[in-house]
């Protein structure tokens, strides 16, 4: 569905898309080691930052804690730090990873997320953005509340 021109993701069932950056490779059953093949594009694995060329397959091995999943180049990935659990006040603590040199903005949608108060406008649209090896946030709204904070921006070689 996400790479409707190469024919390697055709008949394939074991992998798929979250969202459009990230590409996630469950091990089915008690294995460790499982060929993945990427499309067009580079490549990172989440867990060690490893960079894979696409339109290739490689055999992959991963422990137990790894998530077997694989972000694509020219992404912005914000991370929130675990809460132990969430409230009306909690603000989440915010990592820009950033993957090779996005050229698009990545944003967020800030409100209260207790109520429906978005549907009168009372929300924010937070655009991140990576220009000159600097990240950039600009926020649009009238939501007073701040949900998210941005700690830093950590890019990915």
């Amino acid at each position: 569905m996400d790479y409707p021109n190469d024919k390697h993701t055709w008949k394939m069932d074991d992998e798929y898309m979250m969202g459009e950056s990230i590409l996630c490779t469950p091990f089915i059953d008690s294995s460790s080691v499982r060929n993945v093949y990427f499309p067009a594009g580079n490549w990172y694995d989440f867990n060690n930052n490893k960079k894979y060329q696409g339109d290739s397959t490689y055999q992959i091995s991963m422990g137990l804690n790894d998530i077997p999943m694989f972000v694509k180049d020219n992404t912005i990935l914000p991370l929130a730090k675990p809460l132990q659990f969430i409230a009306d006040s909690s603000v989440f603590d915010i990592t820009c990873k950033i993957y090779g040199q996005p050229s698009t903005q990545f944003n967020l949608f800030e409100d209260n997320t207790f109520n429906n108060n978005f549907e009168k406008s009372n929300y924010n649209r937070l655009s991140l953005s990576w220009k000159n090896n600097k990240g950039k946030l600009v926020k649009n709204g009238n939501y007073k509340r701040k949900l998210y904070r941005i700690n830093g921006w950590e890019v990915i070689k």
